[in-house]
């Protein structure tokens, strides 16, 4: 598309041709887009300037300049929401998403994924509907929680097969889609699953030579291959993807990490990809630090295998360094972790806590490995924690953190009950949030705060762990077991959820059979609960904020409906129902502008009701209002008509102008309302006539610069007051002059 035909399409027409063409088109779109944001539209035009806006933003985002694009996002989509605009709001949500999730910011990236379905439902929208799915199983896939990813890009794939038919982009999406599908199928080892889809996959990798979907498709060659342990076709594959990466050393990075997690799968010969993995050495580091970890620890195994301690250790300790950096950025993404985070991934500290426990960490550099193993368990209990962590914070629903927490816990820990209890202040109460046995829910509980038997109760006034290795053995809480046998079982666990010294509630694991819970268990939940409760708090939080916004967003609703009201309201005439003399004096400066820039010709009309002070004391004044409001209608018709403006100005005088008339034609027009208000037939029985009749004044003028407010009104008034003098129920039109000043006795 060309720039003239864009600024010449309607307010439907710029999303559905537009804003569709930039993200067919999204290179050649560049300078089309450049030209717009110079044009006269995309300064008078808000609607047209948040479309182009949205355009520039698509076009940051496949360009990569994600940072730029984060920094004008939330101004547009604020924009969007105002005017209105769900389509434009919906796209604005999409590319920061991708922004922030490129970028790591990844619990911002599913706050705006979710907007976008939560849009899309609303609207009944599908255009985004099967890549945010994508995209949302992709994070699930990047914190390797596989099985919610398979469940989005089920997702992705039912919905792209429903609007195939409107997809324009199908074929790569299918391509994209399938191949990432193929990672998760590999890392849940279903390889029978990815040879049913192989053929399919090929079959529509054939038909797309987007460079998107080449790299995705050549991606999930590598997962088949590895499958079918076909390492060799494998490795030309991997040397495919990295000429597909051009020079992005941090792309290739990712390749290799990948490439040797599929390798390490098999516990192959280091000599088989020694020359891919050495090859990382040679790029730098990744900007993703989870990424600079996996790849630390592979040439930690591998200096291992080779005998060479101290560059073992080296990358031992990058490793470390590796999981601090990812910790930091936990830190700068949700600054209410400060504390857990600098308490739980301080790598050196928590080794420093590994030593105090267990002497033979005493030598730890010494006696490597034998320590190994004890420092593989600490950071993989960290990573897990780390995950769940971040899936926490950006988790906005109750249920959304409660389900994400249970599903980790029944695959860390043995588990057979989880209950979440929760404070009630204003009943004095302790209510189940959610409470799972065996698997399902179970009906809810409460506890009233005066309970000394519960140990829940006990938890939560004195913000502190309680242990108990057999429930059939405990004293403390004895009548709690005695007056509901059936449903205690014998380890259970109760845990403060708290944000410093304030007790939001109380978490609950539990098992049948007795010491089944081992310090590392104690350990991990300890480290999980404080994020557990922020992001409750946060989740509750939000809920009440929601609601506090929309009743503050209806407040403001009716507010500007009262003062779109009353601003109507104070440039009419209360009487007449039509324009008063305030709202002339500001719109007639408009016409003197057009008049002077575009030279046309101006009329400005002055009406006096003829006897009027008559026709008030013969007929009363009420009668005479009915007289002002009749006159006022025929005032408005005829200007309404022609595209003028009119008002009353005062009493029994009305005042109007028009663009456009010459002096002939502005003579016609106040004679036409001269007689259709004689017309009315309204009897003035003291007047000369017997009937309501008016008097008309007309200042003529062709425009130009030397045209002057003032000057027009004046003659428009001198003119009426000889049309008075000279007999009434007349019109007299004065033609002005350039810099004609009006007559003494009348400035």
């Amino acid at each position: 598309m060309k720039s003239q035909e864009i600024l010449q399409l309607s307010g439907s027409g710029l999303y559905s041709q537009f804003i569709e063409w930039v993200i067919s088109n999204v290179f050649e779109s560049e300078k089309v887009v450049s030209e717009l944001e110079q044009s006269e539209r995309y300064t008078c035009d808000v609607i047209f300037r948040i479309h182009v806006q949205t355009a520039r933003q698509y076009i940051l985002v496949s360009n990569r300049n994600y940072e730029e694009v984060v920094e004008k996002a939330e101004d547009i989509i604020e924009r969007a929401f105002v005017l209105e605009l769900p389509e434009i709001l919906n796209l604005n949500y999409h590319i920061l998403g991708i922004s922030c999730k490129l970028l790591g910011y990844f619990e911002r990236a599913m706050e705006c994924f979710m907007n976008v379905l939560k849009y899309e439902r609303i609207y009944g929208f599908k255009h985004l509907t099967s890549i945010v799915y994508f995209y949302i199983g992709e994070l699930y896939m990047l914190h390797d929680d596989f099985e919610p990813a398979i469940d989005y890009l089920n997702l992705a794939l039912k919905v792209l097969e429903e609007t195939k038919d409107i997809e324009p982009r199908y074929n790569m999406k299918k391509v994209m889609f399938t191949s990432v599908m193929f990672q998760l199928l590999f890392e849940t080892k279903k390889y029978e699953e990815m040879d049913q889809h192989i053929e399919v996959l090929s079959k529509y990798a054939a038909m797309d030579s987007n460079p998107t979907g080449v790299y995705t498709y050549k991606l999930a060659l590598l997962f088949f291959h590895a499958a079918h342990k076909e390492f060799e076709q494998g490795k030309k594959v991997f040397y495919e993807i990295l000429e597909l990466c051009g020079d992005d050393a941090d792309a290739k990075l990712q390749q290799i990490k990948i490439y040797c997690a599929l390798l390490w799968e098999y516990d192959l010969d280091p000599a088989f990809y020694e020359q891919e993995l050495l090859m990382a050495e040679t790029l730098g580091e990744s900007r993703l630090n989870f990424t600079n970890y996996a790849l630390n620890k592979y040439l930690y195994e591998y200096y291992e295998k080779m005998g060479n301690r101290d560059l073992a250790f080296q990358y031992l300790g990058r490793s470390f360094k590796s999981i601090e950096s990812e910790m930091d950025q936990l830190k700068r993404n949700q600054t209410n972790s400060f504390r857990l985070i600098e308490k739980n991934f301080s790598m050196e500290e928590d080794i420093s806590l590994e030593q105090k426990k267990n002497n033979e960490l005493k030598l730890i550099t010494k006696e490597a490995l034998k320590n190994k193993k004890v420092a593989e368990s600490a950071l993989h209990r960290l990573a897990v924690v780390g995950e769940l962590g971040k899936k926490l914070t950006y988790s906005l629903g109750v249920q959304d953190i409660v389900n994400t927490v249970y599903s980790k816990l029944i695959n860390s820990i043995p588990l057979e009950s989880f209950i979440l209890m929760i404070k009630n202040s204003e009943l004095n109460q302790l209510q189940s949030l959610v409470f799972y046995e065996n698997g399902k829910l179970a009906d809810k509980m409460v506890i009233d705060y005066e309970d000394e038997d519960s140990a829940f109760v006990e938890t939560f006034r004195t913000n502190r762990f309680i242990r108990i290795n057999d429930f059939n053995k405990n004293v403390r809480f004895s009548k709690q077991r005695e007056n509901n046998p059936e449903d205690y079982c014998r380890s259970v666990l109760f845990l403060p959820l708290s944000i410093e010294n304030e007790v939001l509630g109380v978490c609950s694991v539990q098992h049948s059979q007795p010491d089944i819970y081992q310090q590392e268990d104690i350990d991990f939940l300890e480290e999980l609960m404080p994020y557990l409760a922020i992001a409750l708090n946060n989740a509750f939080k939000s809920e009440a904020l929601e609601k506090e916004i929309r009743h503050h967003e209806e407040t403001q609703s009716e507010l500007r409906q009262v003062n779109h009201k009353l601003e109507a309201l104070s440039y009419l005439d209360g009487l007449t129902q039509i324009s008063n003399r305030r709202d002339f004096e500001n719109r007639i400066l408009d016409y003197i502008d057009k008049a002077r820039e575009q030279a046309l010709a101006l009329s400005i009309f002055m009406f006096d009701i003829d006897f009027f002070k008559y026709f008030n004391d013969s007929y009363g004044h009420l009668e005479g209002d009915n007289a002002l409001k009749s006159v006022a209608m025929i005032v408005q018709k005829h200007f309404d008509e022609i595209g003028g403006i009119s008002a009353r100005f005062g009493g029994e005088e009305f005042v109007a102008a028009c663009l456009g008339l010459d002096e002939k034609q502005s003579m016609a027009l106040g004679n036409e309302i001269k007689e259709a208000v004689f017309g009315l037939a309204i009897a003035n029985e003291k007047a000369p006539l017997g009937r309501l009749s008016i008097s008309v004044g007309i200042a003529h003028s062709s425009g130009g610069d030397d045209l002057k407010k003032s000057s027009m009104m004046r003659w428009a008034d001198v003119s009426l007051y000889q049309a008075k003098r000279t007999g009434k129920n007349k019109v007299v039109l004065k033609v002005v002059a350039a810099n004609e000043e009006s007559p003494e006795g009348y400035v």
